[in-house]
Formats: structure tokens, C-alpha cells, sequence
């Protein structure tokens, strides 16, 4: 391979010897709760350690002294731009993350770092129907807008981190502490990744945009033309236009998704599974109010079926990651649909192990999406074969029904 231009220092965590330096940052106003267990849990997996970080002291503040309040928020703000790696915890409160995290989380954006830093996120809540998963998608989408880089769990039962149920009575599983160990090693392999890649220098990437906008969308291309320059000239780019195609929906067939698959071959879902196992980025540019994007969903509703029903049946230990960049760019429709299909393909994203990007403004951001897209999958495609990753990383895609391309695609 042939280096590229490498990363400018301050757009990626240290590529130096010294160990990582990891933060383990707890959203809960009780320093010494079940989210701090669950932190400490983690930390074992970290062979450095980690900087414990709680937002209790913070919490004190803003009900007893808030003139001195500020200054709390800005040391924790700066504990969180100087870590190369971080675990997220939080409770549920009423529906989301605890109240100052919302403070942090506004500090963080009027000074946004510009690292590329892996996140991994803790939530416990009280109940099985008590909020867990709607605190992670909005955490989710906060980490999304401060440009860090959600890194999921072991999947199929924690793609979005660890999220789980506590009680005081029965306090915190153990089956729980040993899924957010496992994050941390993720959260680590990510990070060594990234770094490894910044050091040797990004590679070119093959570029997928797959568009579902409404027929002769003259905007779609326009945007996707965009999107491409941002990627610059070294970008191999592959366009795949749903707009018009017939897919039909999933029908769950486990049979088929793990033996015949006869389903992938039926229509317009095949062209776009193959498009994006070949590609290093994703860049979904949709219409979200258009039939086209009914035709997207319904493709990657089979494409992610037939992945967990193959892991299922082959009894893998651990699902395959593909550590593409993913980002999306919506661009009409309601504003609630534009905010659902955000949402969508963030969590899509973390469902292939890939590395959620920002989602893009419309339309000044489209040229800024191909750079992050590019440069975030040119630092990972010179960063897993130099960072020593488990062979999950390095996934066999014939045993996934098509042809053996994974490794060969960090390797050109």
C-alpha cells in the first residue's frame, strides 16, 4: 500500500507508546451507584486503567453553590477532550440521560474537540420498560453531534453498547459487568485501530452512495456529486440509485436468510448488499418522504436479517464487524422524518460494527461528509492490518453467502 497524506495530529487519538488514555465518565448525580459499578466492571478489561469522571460533584454544585458551577463544567469538559477513548455511563431518568449531562453536552459543542474518539456506552435503568434504549439513541445521537465515534458491543443483544436492568434489590448482574468488559475491549480495539492508522498515514477508499430519492431527483445527484468531491479524486466511488427499484419487504425466512438465501437474488437488494460489503464508506442520501426510501428500508431490513440469521446458524462467537464510516445525508420529507431516518442509520451503522459518522446538514455539509467519510475510512484501512485486531475484525464474507473480499479489501 501506498501512504497517503497522513492525518494532521489533532484529528486523531496518539499514535505514541504511552498506554491510551481512557475516561470513564459517570452522567449520574451518585457517584457511588449501580453506573459506577458498571464503569469499574468495564475498567478491567482496560490493561492501563482508566480516569474515573462523575458529574455528582456537578450535580452539588448547580443545587448548592451554581456561581461555582462553571468551573466544574469546564474540567470535565477538558477531561473529556484530552481522552483518546471514553465509556459513557448513565442511568435513566425520566427518559433520558440525568439533567447535567445536558449542560456538559452543551459546553462540549460551543468547544468541540477534533479528535476521532471512540465512545462506548453504559445504560442502566430501573425496569425492563423503563427507558434504557431511548437514553442510548439519545446519547447516541449527542456523541454523533460532538464527532465521536460510537463503537457498539457484542451484538446480537448490544449493538448500541450495554444496556441493561438494575435494581437496588438485585443489584447489578454479573452477566452485565462481563458485556461491559467486553465493551472496553472494543472500545480499546477501536482506538488502537485509529491510532495505528494515523501513524502509518489514510489510504484511498471505496466510496458507496446510495441514494433513494424521488425519480429524476436532479437534487440526489447534485448531492451525491458533492459528496464524492469531498471524498477527493483518490476516492473509487460507486453509486447505486434505489429510486424506481422494486425490493420487497423482509419476511423473516430463517430458513433462507441461513441456508438458501434464496431471497437476496430476487431483486434490486442485491446490487446494494454487494455495493456495500465492497465498500470502505457509506453515504446514505435520501429523501426521507419518497417511495424510494420505503425501497432502502426494506433492503437493509433483509440485508441485517440475513446477517444474524447466518451468525445463528453457524454458531459464531461473535458477529463479523466491517468498520466502514457510515454517515447519512436527508434531505427532504417532514422534519420527523428526517429525524427518524437520522436516527435509523446511526443505529444501522452500529448493527454492522461500522463507525457511525455525523450526519450531514443539507446542503453546505455534503462536501464535509465525503471528507470525514474518507478520512475516517482511510485511517481505517491503514490502521487493521497494522493493529493486531481479533480475526472478527477480519471477517470471511463467504461464510456469509458471498464471495471472500475482507481481507483482501484492507489490504490493497
Amino acid at each position: 500500500m501506498t501512504a497517503q497524506q497522513p492525518l494532521a495530529a489533532d484529528q486523531l487519538p496518539s499514535a505514541s507508546q504511552r498506554p491510551p488514555h481512557v475516561l470513564c465518565l459517570n452522567l449520574s448525580a451518585r457517584a457511588g451507584g449501580h453506573t459506577a459499578q458498571l464503569l469499574r466492571a468495564a475498567a478491567e478489561a482496560l490493561p492501563a486503567g482508566a480516569v474515573f469522571e462523575s458529574l455528582a460533584e456537578l450535580a452539588r454544585l448547580l443545587a448548592e453553590r451554581p456561581a461555582d458551577a462553571p468551573a466544574e463544567l469546564e474540567r470535565l469538559a477538558q477531561a473529556w477532550r484530552q481522552a483518546d477513548a471514553i465509556l459513557l455511563g448513565a442511568p435513566v431518568y425520566t427518559f433520558g440521560p440525568p439533567a447535567p449531562w445536558y449542560l456538559l453536552f452543551g459546553a462540549l459543542r460551543a468547544a468541540p474537540a477534533q479528535l476521532l474518539t471512540p465512545v462506548g456506552l453504559i445504560i442502566q435503568g430501573g425496569g425492563e420498560y423503563a427507558g434504557a434504549e431511548v437514553t442510548a439513541a439519545t446519547l447516541l445521537q449527542h456523541l454523533l453531534a460532538l464527532g465521536a465515534l460510537p463503537v457498539s458491543g457484542d451484538m446480537p443483544d448490544n449493538s448500541q453498547g450495554v444496556i441493561g436492568q438494575v435494581t437496588d434489590a438485585a443489584g447489578v448482574p454479573p452477566a452485565m459487568e462481563a458485556q461491559c468488559r467486553r465493551l472496553a475491549a472494543r472500545v480499546l480495539e477501536v482506538q488502537r485501530l485509529l491510532s495505528a492508522g494515523g501513524a502509518v498515514g489514510r489510504q484511498p477508499v471505496r466510496l458507496l452512495l446510495a441514494l433513494a430519492g424521488a425519480a429524476e431527483d436532479s437534487q440526489a445527484q447534485a448531492l451525491a456529486d458533492e459528496v464524492a468531491a469531498g471524498a477527493g479524486p483518490a476516492a473509487s466511488v460507486e453509486r447505486i440509485n434505489l429510486a424506481g427499484q422494486a425490493v420487497a419487504p423482509c419476511r423473516a425466512c430463517t430458513q433462507f436468510c441461513s441456508h438458501e438465501m434464496d431471497c437476496i437474488y430476487q431483486d434490486a437488494m442485491q446490487p446494494l448488499r454487494q455495493a456495500s460489503l465492497w465498500a470502505d464508506a457509506v453515504a446514505w442520501i435520501v429523501d426521507a418522504g419518497a417511495p424510494a426510501y420505503y425501497a432502502l428500508r426494506a433492503a437493509v431490513d433483509r440485508m441485517n436479517q440475513m446477517r444474524f440469521e447466518t451468525f445463528l446458524a453457524l454458531k459464531q462467537p461473535h458477529m463479523a464487524r466491517y468498520l466502514r464510516a457510515a454517515g447519512a445525508l436527508v434531505y427532504a420529507g417532514e422534519p420527523a422524518q428526517i429525524e427518524e431516518a437520522r436516527r435509523f442509520f446511526g443505529h444501522c451503522a452500529l448493527l454492522y460494527g461500522d463507525l457511525p459518522v455525523r450526519p450531514a446538514a443539507v446542503p453546505q455539509e455534503a462536501r464535509e461528509l465525503g471528507r470525514r467519510l474518507a478520512r475516517i475510512a482511510g485511517t481505517v484501512r491503514a490502521g487493521v492490518p497494522a493493529a493486531a485486531l481479533p480475526d472478527e475484525y477480519y471477517p470471511s464474507l463467504s461464510r456469509f453467502g458471498v464471495v471472500d473480499r475482507a481481507r483482501s479489501r484492507h489490504s490493497m
